[in-house]
């Protein structure tokens, strides 16, 4: 009798773990956001001081740029541990005070900016780690079920955050967020007992010839030269769709606020959809032709929603814009874990993670500057037409491997790379 191979192991308990506890933690950093700002626009009935604490909120994803390279140098489980055994403290801290009297904006700016300076240090090793947990053929369906469950927790956190926060009140709210931490080190910590292996520390260079050498990884490798400006590009260029979206909705489509919310349902379901379909997707194309055709398909629909100023249109524009956006996004992180030695992953993704996140707040800045001077429908066109340019970077993206995962354990058997 004839032995039948055997087929590729499945995503494994550690995989499954990581991406529970990481979901319950998203809830409630999404509880934490939007309690955070209802706080502060109750309590000082300032659209500037609300805009000053959203900049807290979004300013420390810079320190990305550097705190790769902490999580390249240590233990990357224990630095993850670490981030968010300190981010329960400060969580928990700002509920207790917001329980207990009125936080002042002074007290509630610095610690803002402490818990998501903290948090950009975790976000790196994450990344890092996530390739050991699961075998290599199914890296991509593995990054597409994390993608759709951050999305998932992002629904969650909107819906049900709204109904608790008027129930109990912002604090509350921060009080959950702060318990999500601690469901976040309890999954780290129950995962790294079954002890998968990591990734030697890197040998004792100086700190900044470390942080260079994650630069010119990225600035002479094949691969993420495409992806990093890739990436750069739509979130700069379709930022405009993300904070006018309201706008279009009240003003051009004419429509309230319910169609509104089902406007963001459709892109965020369509985001669910493209995640998780990207498994079936990876066993027919390659990424050289996926990820073309999608960022093709994100383009074309910002600008067909643009010019036919019908609900219909929009809400269908909107859900094909979340199944490219969905399978773009899980293949730029697949590509990025795949072509990365694993020894420099934390560097790498948290330069790809800072330059993305910053690139989200300079796009609508412009978009906001120019809602005033031209027609929202020619400031959504010009963001599709620029995407364009992530297409024409995405042409040749071939994969070179240098990370690979042993089949059975998703541990590393080689840490070699080819920076060409």
């Amino acid at each position: 009798m004839r032995a039948e191979a055997s087929p590729t192991p499945g995503l494994g308990y550690r995989f499954w773990g990581l991406v529970t506890g990481q979901g319950l933690s998203q809830i409630g950093n999404n509880f934490f956001s939007l309690a955070l700002l209802w706080y502060v626009l109750l309590a000082t009935h300032n659209r500037s001081d609300l805009a000053l604490v959203a900049t807290g909120l979004a300013l420390p994803n810079l320190v990305g740029l550097v705190s790769g390279t902490v999580a390249d140098r240590m233990n990357r489980w224990s630095l993850m541990i670490g981030a968010d055994t300190a981010r329960f403290v400060i969580a928990g801290a700002l509920a207790v005070w917001g329980w207990e009297s009125h936080v002042p904006l002074l007290g509630l700016v610095p610690l803002v900016l402490l818990l998501q300076t903290v948090g950009s240090f975790f976000s790196p090793a994450e990344m890092a780690v996530f390739p050991s947990l699961v075998p290599l053929p199914r890296l991509a369906q593995a990054n597409g079920i994390n993608q759709a469950v951050t999305m998932g927790a992002q629904i969650v956190g909107l819906g049900v955050g709204g109904l608790l926060m008027t129930a109990f009140g912002a604090p509350t709210l921060m009080g959950l967020n702060a318990i999500s931490f601690v469901i976040s080190v309890g999954s780290i910590v129950w995962i790294r007992r079954g002890r998968p292996r990591v990734v030697p520390e890197t040998p004792k260079t100086a700190f900044s010839q470390d942080f260079r050498d994650g630069l010119h990884l990225i600035w002479t490798h094949s691969v993420l030269k495409r992806l990093v400006p890739i990436a750069i590009l739509i979130n700069f260029s379709l930022a405009p769709l993300m904070s006018l979206d309201a706008a279009w909705a009240h003003d051009v489509l004419h429509v309230d606020a319910f169609y509104y919310g089902l406007m963001g349902a459709c892109m965020m379901g369509g985001v669910v959809v493209g995640s998780l379909g990207m498994a079936q997707l990876v066993r027919r194309w390659a990424f050289a032709i996926l990820v073309p055709m999608a960022l093709t398909v994100m383009g074309l629909s910002v600008v067909l929603l643009s010019q036919v100023p019908i609900f219909g249109v929009t809400a269908g524009c909107l859900a094909i814009f979340g199944i490219a956006a969905g399978i773009v996004n899980t293949a730029v992180f697949t590509l990025l874990q795949q072509v990365t030695p694993m020894e420099m992953l934390g560097r790498v993704g948290g330069t790809l993670l800072a330059l993305t996140t910053s690139a989200l707040p300079v796009g609508m800045a412009i978009g906001a500057a120019l809602v005033t001077r031209v027609a929202l429908p020619w400031i959504f066109a010009g963001g599709g037409v620029l995407s364009f340019g992530g297409v024409a970077l995405s042409f040749g993206l071939r994969q070179k491997p240098s990370a690979q995962t042993d089949p059975v354990m998703g541990t590393e058997l080689s840490n070699m790379a080819d920076p060409s």
